[in-house]
């Protein structure tokens, strides 16, 4: 009868402890979400409205050097790119329509955006086709417009891959 009182004892000490220290987690983890969406003024902030400045394309990644890709075209299979990104932030690009005697050379300035993610070329020609990518790891991604990134069933075409 002591064994069964002994062991029931530990059982509920066991489960005691157990719960204070997963109440005490769970604490520690709300506290940590709060710090990471509040600001100095303790204001909710959205995540992606505050870029990490320390850790962006520009200043954390190798984005210098050659890309290249085919690209869709609406009258021909596609146009062959190749685009030279060099750290004084100047570029070269080739733009090869197949299946049409069309290439188009150009060289000009890029600059990043504010979050330091997007570049945007700048032609030196004035009628030079101005482009927008994300830089990524080894890899950029065309933008819209707009400044986004293409969706849709063509999006994995709008990508220049480093070689």
């Amino acid at each position: 009868m002591k064994k069964q009182l002994l062991i029931v004892l530990c059982i509920a000490l066991i489960s005691f402890v157990g719960c204070k220290d997963t109440a005490k987690k769970e604490n520690q983890n709300e506290e940590m979400e709060t710090e990471q969406t509040q600001n100095d003024e303790g204001k909710s902030v959205d995540f992606e409205e505050v870029p990490d400045q320390a850790h962006n394309s520009r200043n954390a990644l190798d984005w210098s050097g050659n890309y290249h890709g085919t690209m869709p075209c609406a009258d021909c299979p596609g146009i062959e790119t190749t685009l030279n990104l060099n750290t004084d932030l100047t570029y070269k690009i080739k733009l090869d329509y197949l299946d049409r005697d069309t290439v188009i050379e150009e060289k000009g300035k890029f600059e990043w955006d504010n979050d330091g993610q997007r570049i945007k070329l700048h032609p030196e020609n004035q009628d030079g086709t101005e482009m927008a990518f994300f830089v990524g790891e080894n890899i950029l991604y065309r933008l819209d417009e707009k400044g986004n990134r293409v969706t849709g069933d063509l999006a994995d075409k709008y990508i220049l891959e480093k070689y």
